[in-house]
């Protein structure tokens, strides 16, 4: 990744809309154990909180608009300290465990994405927006990594390797791992479940159909109680059950 360039687009989107996607975005690339990562997601966490208190009434929009101000400040702060070695990349014995401490209120949302035709992957892509809005608006989480969000069609797909370390870094990070299955598919976010199973998370998969599901992921929520496993008829039903059920299972 050219660094100056990385930079240059975070600005420019602070520039054109919110901070909430450059955060997001931050959190995707920054490596989880470098220092900085802590200050993403504390911002991250203030700007989450922010908001909640304007939505219920706690403060004013000219009180909200300072808030927003001085977080883009921080934000900004944030960009011209990146460095080289704060975003994921290079070669190596790569060990996602290096100094990844896991954060509370966290989920790592898996889906498919390169496997899906264009057009599935951007209707995929609105049902997690929703999701992450229950997410961070009514569950009160406050990280959450999916990496469709730097992700906006087949032209932006990361390399294997640059992708292979944000999204096990990122499910090492994370508290919660949720996963989407839409349909019978070959897909990395097998390997993904997998691992986060092995990682002992808290698992919380939806899926059109149980079936679908590899064979020995079945009935894994009779198994392991941080696993569970839930069907929907329509993909717009699933942040509704997500709101209802919450992550506590």
């Amino acid at each position: 990744m050219n660094l100056a360039k990385y930079k240059s687009t975070l600005r420019e989107s602070l520039n054109t809309g919110e901070p909430d996607q450059v955060l997001q975005d931050m959190v995707n690339r920054v490596n989880s154990s470098a220092p900085v990562f802590n200050t993403i997601s504390t911002i991250l966490g203030k700007l989450n909180r922010t908001r909640k208190l304007y939505r219920d009434g706690l403060i004013e929009a000219p009180e909200l608009n300072s808030e927003l101000t001085k977080i883009d400040t921080l934000v900004r702060d944030v960009i011209d300290q990146l460095t080289e070695d704060d975003i994921v990349g290079g070669a190596g014995d790569f060990d996602p465990a290096d100094d990844v401490k896991e954060q509370p209120d966290s989920v790592f949302i898996s889906t498919p994405i390169a496997s899906l035709p264009e057009a599935e992957y951007k209707k995929m892509k609105a049902i997690v927006q929703d999701v992450q809005d229950v997410l961070r608006y009514e569950l009160d989480v406050t990280i959450i990594y999916y990496a469709g969000d730097t992700i906006s069609g087949t032209e932006d797909f990361h390399s294997p390797e640059a992708a292979i370390k944000q999204d096990f870094r990122g499910i090492h990070a994370c508290e919660y791992f949720l996963l989407i299955y839409p349909e019978r598919i070959a897909s990395s976010v097998l390997v993904e479940v997998g691992y986060a199973m092995c990682l002992k998370k808290k698992c919380l998969f939806f899926a059109k159909n149980r079936n679908d599901l590899p064979f020995l992921i079945r009935t894994a929520d009779k198994v392991f109680k941080r696993v569970k496993i839930v069907e929907y008829a329509n993909s717009g039903d699933i942040p509704g059950l997500l709101k209802n059920m919450g992550l506590e299972f």
